[in-house]
């Protein structure tokens, strides 16, 4: 196998659709111009013909079939590789096989990309100086010219560089493309201020992570945390410093969690941690850790030290289920932590 399963799936969808049109077309094509072939007397090129057009149909109703794309794209490769050499090589009907050959470079560039493509194209340029110049080394029946042979030689060329700089602008402008759409979607998804997910793309895992809770039973704990007396340090120490005090708790937030864990701001000084995977008990062991960590740890301004504390409240799947619930839980025990004194934390058992 000229290439691995891994390999064909970071193929483009455009390679395969251009696959399919080439296979029912080409086919369609090989099979007329094989009829013509046999009408003129040209029974062993007529043949050929026929077996190219129902191999070609035939790998593409199997990988229909099976969806085998690997293994339908290396057949194509080597297919249209020996259809292209047999088409220079005899020359086809009235030596105008050669003028199909002019395709070859840009269909073999569309399936590979650049990188395999030009490899594949390298060695059938090679191949094709042997048939044109050296004809008698594989036995080739053409009976070009030699202006014609240089005209071809120099157009192919110039034919197969084009379409190597042109495949490469192509997958540049989508790689380029794919990072615009990766970057918007993070755009929408994040909090600018505090780096991590907004409300939509805490909403987004909280509803992914509860289809796993109900596909894997495994238990999910959610922690709502807000920033104890928020307000009085914006009053006292303006909006700048309160910016600078959620940036604060978020890095400690982020870098205190696990892998698994997401934070997002959840609103205001609000922040809420998902812990997948989490029991109630083990998710109050990691939030009381990192409440006690954000206790401990000021923040350095142009006033000074400021120390904060957060409250947190707890809930799980374990008494919750549905989204909306969990939810109103965790922020009912938040109010709880609150009501107690804050900078502490409370879970919602029942």
């Amino acid at each position: 196998m000229l290439f691995s399963n891994q390999q064909a799936k970071e193929y483009s969808l455009t390679a395969r659709t251009v696959s399919d049109v080439l296979c029912v077309l080409g086919s369609l094509f090989l099979a007329g111009f094989g009829i013509k072939s046999h009408v003129a007397g040209m029974d062993v090129y007529a043949f050929c013909l026929y077996a190219f057009a129902v191999a070609c149909m035939g790998s593409f109703l199997i990988y229909k079939k099976w969806g085998n794309w690997s293994a339908h794209r290396n057949f194509l490769v080597v297919g249209f590789a020996a259809l292209y050499l047999f088409l220079l090589g005899t020359g086809g009907e009235e030596n105008t096989g050669i003028l199909w050959c002019y395709a070859f470079p840009l269909i073999i560039f569309t399936w590979l990309g650049p990188q395999q493509g030009v490899r594949v194209v390298g060695a059938l340029l090679v191949l094709s100086a042997i048939v044109l110049y050296r004809p008698e080394w594989v036995g080739a029946t053409h009976g070009y010219s030699d202006n014609m042979i240089y005209r071809f030689s120099g157009s192919i060329l110039f034919v197969s560089a084009m379409a190597y700089v042109m495949e490469r602008a192509r997958m540049n402008a989508q790689l380029t493309g794919e990072r615009a759409n990766r970057a918007l979607r993070k755009l929408v998804r994040s909090d600018e201020l505090t780096n991590t997910l907004n409300r939509r793309g805490i909403n987004e895992k909280v509803r992914l992570e509860l289809h796993r809770v109900a596909r894997d039973r495994r238990e999910l704990s959610v922690v709502l945390c807000d920033i104890d007396l928020f307000k009085a340090v914006n009053d006292q120490y303006g909006h700048d410093v309160g910016d600078q005090a959620l940036r604060h708790v978020a890095q400690l937030l982020r870098d205190n969690v696990r892998v698994i864990d997401s934070v997002g701001r959840w609103g205001g000084e609000e922040f809420l941690i998902l812990l997948p995977n989490t029991s109630m008990a083990e998710a109050f062991q990691l939030i009381e850790r990192v409440r006690e960590l954000i206790a401990s740890h000021p923040f350095s301004t142009a006033h000074g030290d400021i120390t904060l504390s957060i409250s947190c409240g707890l809930a799980s799947t374990r008494f919750e289920s549905r989204f909306d619930d969990l939810i109103k839980a965790a922020d009912v025990s938040l109010y709880k932590a609150k009501e107690e004194g804050r900078n502490c934390t409370r879970p919602k058992v029942a």
